[in-house]
């Protein structure tokens, strides 16, 4: 009898095995031994061990289990819990942060191999087990498993990277530990390296947390076999020891690829972010959080508890799906609702809220110790026990009581935030160094506060010298600073990012020098060498797959990009590059291209420059700057050429001056019509990134000449001194408002096309609750914000929500390159779910019927507007909307679940859409000309109506995660 067949390999996390003991597959758990005797014979293995080093920024996610190669099934039973988490398995519950300092070294070394002689003429009944098995253990290796975790110091990455590996190849090829103790960059690493965690099959390995002694460790316990344990165990199938067992008693059918794969991913998503969370919650925070908060943690805590109890209830759901799949048990049925559950479990943002909760202690955290920097006392009112039911006199009387001849800032978070130019008071006391000032925070309070409060004291009050008079004076500014860059392909402007972020650093060449160049984008460019000019590529910098050196003439920047860098104390310069203009590839790459900036430029709210970058010696100007200049005017409105800023790049030949190409600009914005654009001294700077080129060829081992020398030194110092002039003018560049100076057709057209939803889904649950109404009830609108660009598909099944007798239609997303019919398909910012309330809405049945018809009214003015500024004769998509949410509600109506509440609000919808149709032929009798001041007030009016603003909340916080994730903070400190 041949037991080859289906034969299983599983890692030895539980050591209790031997020879003959028997396996369930399906929960990979040892349950027993064989009852009959046997021999076994066991082989020396000669194989050398292996040794590999893993660098921590690879995945973003690392499987840990799988770096120690455990195999798929059983990682799945790990993850689930099926398996217990001791011994080596605990790996999963590795409590620090992954970082980029984060090094893992995995050692392995088969040493012995046993296994049973001859079991073919074994036969047993099945009652002398009685235990569920599928397998039984007919081999096991045994040998030593190792995982060292180990966190690196910062910034000296490169250099222990090299050691790390000397110190896996002396493992792997039994080279002696001392070559490398003695070595003295490996003793410098020892001594530097204080946190390690390992990961063994030897128990007595994971009580080492020192690098030095575990790298001994491991060469003394290679010689002594007698230590060495489990590592591999090989199964036979069940079945033919047992012949009077029936097949469904021993099955064992492994996950579905595609489905293990599902699995697993959630889970390994799941637990990094738990993970992350943890450390955060409690290592981070918890440390730093000033004492007047820390009865703000307790909530969190106990939402922490619940997610983690949630997540322990899907797990169990988990467990007993896998082992009915693995046991073949309705696998179809089960294979559904396992993906049904990792699909849920993916779209819960409770650990997502949970890291927001916690952002806000964090930023609440970071501007207390700002206020005492400044001088400031801090008091969260919730100590004073401060409730709802006291009189503002009261609390005034309470507060002053406690801190007497003081002046005291009543404040919550979002009244902070909605008067935030009252907020620059805050930096008052740098300029009145003799006054006290609180800041009572209101944020946690049961009371409400509805406007700052600001007390004084009673003998300030009627003074002319009130403190106050001044205070409210002072303006606040934004924290960041938007520029953006344009310019030619080819212009040198991520070049010119480079460079300047190391002319910020380095007052000179030399200093330089003495360290890695910054390089913040990846750089490569010919030059020419030695005597006979030699041409050799330069290149410096991780690959970047935005920044495209292969084709010659193209715009090497694919899509924009921004970076941020600490300019002062309270200012952050964010530089936006973007691809350059004049592509090879033809004007309809161009358009494209700017198409790609505008959409970039959706995440800003602001700006406050646009940077036109132009090397100081040309013949002719692009034939497309003409087209760029118009439709930025186009874009943002004619007043933004008071914000417009000119750079010179490889002016060093010219002197630093703008050249002959300062003559064709102001030829070419002559005939330009927009008239005035500023182009003076003042907003012109002139730049050379040849000395960043020439430190980068350095580092490529170029050699230059003591001439070529003194002239990049003064082409540095120059461009430092450039550098600090155009960082100074950036900073007293005011703002440039979307929506106050910022003002356009086309930014406009953009707005409104992001307002189509949120009016339409808010006119739609306004319905409902005009429905509910009588019943006391009420459904709210909870957008979640999604974090990358999808697409809602109203052609697939979506799941049924039941809120309030309603059935409504969850979003359904599908990936942007998932094959589905694109015309059935929205691009989405955010997801909607729905909250009842055992309460009426807050307005009255009279104000929702009148905020409705507003945003009907709404609907047809924007469409209007559409249809007269946009070029091509694009569908009505309000209409569209309307005929979409008609026919979803016409479908609820058909399911069996449904009851006549939703018939009535299709009803009603019905009603609704002839009621826009009308409006809209109203407006297009009217023929009224385009005011575009009046589209604004339009525009601006969405947010004083809480349903759709809260959907307006939601897109610029999906814009916000999408910018940051296209971003990156360049460090500007000087090196020490």
């Amino acid at each position: 009898m041949s037991h080859k067949k289906n034969k299983l390999n599983r890692f030895a996390v539980d050591h209790c095995g031997s020879l003959g003991s028997l396996y369930d597959a399906n929960r990979d758990s040892i349950r027993g031994k064989l009852p009959t005797d046997y021999t076994s014979k066991s082989t020396k293995l000669e194989d050398l061990p292996k040794c590999f080093l893993t660098n921590s920024s690879t995945p973003e996610n690392p499987n840990l289990l799988e770096m120690i190669r455990i195999q798929c099934e059983l990682r799945l039973s790990i993850f689930l819990k099926l398996v217990s988490t001791s011994d080596i398995a605990s790996l999963i519950d590795y409590p620090l942060r992954i970082d980029q300092n984060t090094r893992f070294i995995y050692f392995r070394h088969d040493t012995l191999r046993e296994s049973l002689c001859d079991i073919s003429d074994v036969s047993l009944t099945s009652s002398s087990f009685g235990t569920s098995s599928t397998h039984i253990i007919t081999e096991i290796t045994y040998g030593i498993v190792v995982l060292m975790i180990i966190k690196l110091p910062p910034n000296h990455n490169t250099k222990h990277n090299s050691t790390l590996e000397r110190i896996c190849t002396s493992l792997s090829h039994d080279q002696c530990a001392q070559d490398i103790d003695e070595d003295e960059e490996g003793n410098d690493l020892f001594k530097q390296i204080d946190l390690i965690h390992v990961y063994s099959n030897i128990d007595e390995l994971t009580k080492v947390n020192q690098f030095e002694n575990i790298y001994s460790e491991i060469f003394r316990l290679k010689t002594d076999l007698s230590k060495h344990q489990q590592v591999m165990y090989t199964l036979n199938p069940i079945s033919p020891f047992f012949p009077d067992l029936s097949p469904n008693e021993c099955q064992y059918c492994p996950l579905h690829e595609s489905i293990a794969c599902a699995l697993e991913t959630y889970l390994i998503q799941w637990l990094s972010k738990w993970r992350k969370l943890t450390v955060r919650l409690n290592d981070d925070l918890s440390k730093t959080l000033p004492k007047e908060l820390i009865t703000e943690l307790k909530p969190v805590q106990e939402r922490f508890s619940e997610v983690k109890q949630s997540h322990e209830k899907r797990l169990k759901k988990l467990r007993n799906l896998v082992v009915k799949i693995r046991k073949n048990i309705a696998v179809e049925q089960s294979n559904n609702a396992l993906l049904t559950l990792c699909s849920n479990a993916a779209s819960d943002h409770s650990i997502q809220d949970l890291n927001m909760i916690i952002v806000q202690l964090e930023s609440k955290s970071s501007f207390v110790q700002h206020l005492r920097n400044d001088g400031w006392e801090y008091c969260n009112v919730v100590e004073l026990n401060i409730k709802q039911i006291y009189s503002k006199q009261f609390i005034e009387h309470l507060l002053r009581e406690n801190y007497p001849e003081k002046i005291i800032i009543c404040l919550s978070d979002d009244i902070r935030d909605k008067h935030s130019k009252n907020t620059g008071m805050i930096d008052a006391r740098k300029n009145n160094p003799n006054m006290n000032f609180v800041y009572a925070d209101f944020t946690y309070s049961t009371y409400e506060l509805e406007e700052m409060l600001t007390i004084v004291p009673h003998d300030s009050q009627t003074s002319d010298k009130n403190p106050l008079n001044t205070l409210l004076s002072i303006p606040t500014t934004d924290n960041y600073i938007n520029i953006i860059m344009l310019g030619d392909s080819g212009v040198g402007k991520s070049s010119f990012i480079n460079a300047f972020a190391n002319y910020l650093r380095f007052e000179t060449l030399e200093q330089a020098q003495q360290t890695e160049p910054t390089v913040i984008i990846p750089v490569s460019f010919l030059m020419a060498i030695n005597d006979n000019f030699e041409e050799r590529i330069v290149e410096f910098g991780k690959q970047d797959p935005n920044e495209n050196h292969n084709e010659i003439g193209q715009s090497v920047t694919e899509h924009c990009k921004s970076y941020v860098f600490n300019i002062s104390d309270e200012k952050k310069l964010r530089i936006i590059d973007t691809p350059g203009f004049g592509d090879t590839r033809g004007i309809e790459q161009d358009n494209l291209n700017m198409d790609d900036i505008f959409s970039f430029l959706k995440y800003f709210p602001y700006i406050n420059g646009i940077c036109l970058l132009f090397k100081p010696e040309v013949i002719q100007l692009n034939p497309y700057l003409r087209s760029c200049c118009t439709q930025l005017f186009n874009y943002f409105g004619k007043n933004i050429r008071d914000h417009i800023i000119f750079c010179f790049t490889n002016a060093r030949s010219t002197f630093f001056a703008p050249g002959n190409t300062r003559p064709l600009l102001n030829t070419f914005f002559q005939s330009f019509p927009v008239k005035n654009i500023p182009f003076t001294k003042n907003n012109t700077f002139c730049f050379d990134s040849e000395s960043f080129r020439y430190l980068v060829a350095l580092q490529n081992g170029i050699e230059f000449g003591k001439n070529d020398r003194k002239e990049f030194e003064q082409s540095w110092s120059r461009s430092v001194t450039e550098s600090k002039r155009f960082r100074d003018y950036v900073l007293k560049q005011s703002p440039y408002r979307r929506n106050s100076e910022w003002k356009s057709i086309q930014d406009a057209q953009s707005q409104i096309s992001y307002a189509i939803r949120p009016i339409l889904e808010s006119m739609r649950n306004d319905l409902r609750n005009i429905i509910l109404y009588d019943s006391k009830s009420s459904i709210e609108l909870c957008p979640i914000p999604l974090k990358r660009k999808q697409n809602i598909c109203y052609t697939c099944k979506r799941t049924i929500i039941n809120c309030e007798h309603f059935v409504i239609l969850s979003d359904l997303f599908h990936n942007l390159t998932q094959q589905c019919d694109k015309s059935k398909q929205t691009f989405a910012q955010y997801t909607l779910q729905y909250q009842s309330h055992n309460i009426l809405d807050n307005h009255s049945l009279l104000d929702l019927k009148k905020r409705t018809n507003y945003l009907c009214n709404i609907c047809a003015e924007f469409t209007y507007f559409m249809m007269k500024t946009l070029q091509d004769n694009q569908e009505d998509l309000f209409l569209t909307g309307f005929e979409r949410m008609v026919t979803e509600e016409n479908a609820n109506c058909e399911m069996e679940a449904t009851t006549n509440i939703n018939t009535e609000l299709t009803k009603r919808l019905k009603e609704l859409q002839i009621l826009y149709e009308k409006r809209l032929e109203v407006v297009q009798l009217d023929a009224d000309p385009i005011d575009l001041c009046h589209i604004y007030c339009l525009i601006n009016s969405l947010n004083e109506i809480p349903t759709v603003k809260k959907q307006l909340d939601a897109i610029k916080q999906y814009h916000q995660y999408l910018l940051k994730s296209n971003e990156r903070n360049i460090p500007t400190s000087k090196p020490t």
